[in-house]
Order: C-alpha cells, then sequence, then structure tokens
C-alpha cells in the first residue's frame, strides 16, 4: 500500500447491543468507485453506489463484521458490505460499502 493514495479521512462507525451507532476509528483512505469488471460484477444499481475504502490495518479494526459497521465519508453514510483483509497479512483492508439510502 502507497501511503501517498491515503488521501481521504473517512470515519469506520459500529452499532453497539442497543443499535446505536459510535465512532471507533478516524482514519485516512484511499477511496475507489468501481470500474471495469467491479463494476459489470456488481447488480447495476448497486455498482452506481458502490464505493471501496481501502485503510491500513490496526488491531481496533480486527472484529469489524460488515452487518454492524459503516463508514461516513463527505457528509455521506455507506454500509459497509464485506471486508478483505487481504491474504491475512493484516496490512491493509477493503471494506466494500454502499451509499447508505435510509430504511
Amino acid at each position: 500500500m502507497e501511503a501517498g493514495k491515503l488521501r481521504h479521512q473517512i470515519t469506520i462507525q459500529v452499532m453497539d447491543t442497543n443499535e446505536a451507532w459510535s465512532d471507533l476509528v478516524l482514519c485516512q483512505a484511499q477511496v475507489n468507485g468501481l470500474s471495469g469488471s467491479e463494476y459489470w460484477a456488481a447488480s447495476a444499481e448497486q455498482a452506481q453506489n458502490s464505493v471501496d475504502f481501502i485503510v491500513r490495518y490496526a488491531s481496533v479494526l480486527a472484529n469489524l463484521a460488515p452487518q454492524t459497521t459503516r463508514i461516513l465519508f463527505r457528509s455521506q453514510i455507506y454500509d459497509v458490505k464485506s471486508i478483505d483483509n487481504f491474504m491475512y497479512q493484516n496490512r491493509s483492508l477493503k471494506l466494500r460499502a454502499v451509499m447508505h439510502h435510509g430504511r
């Protein structure tokens, strides 16, 4: 991972047992919209609002679960759909998320 690509500040939030959201960590991330084969592999509606957030691995992020994790980025909420610890090397995490549209 190249540190220079971590240009965007995000807040990773987790849901507690009372279903309230709280900030877990404020960190720098590389932010990519889906393109090419990833775009076509995702459903059309989801692909337009899907974003990959790549962050440095930290022990505080070790037990994240997509169902209870979301990201705040540029005043928008993104619901995390998957978390990838690439080859379990504990160097970076890729969080694939979809823009939240209320429930």
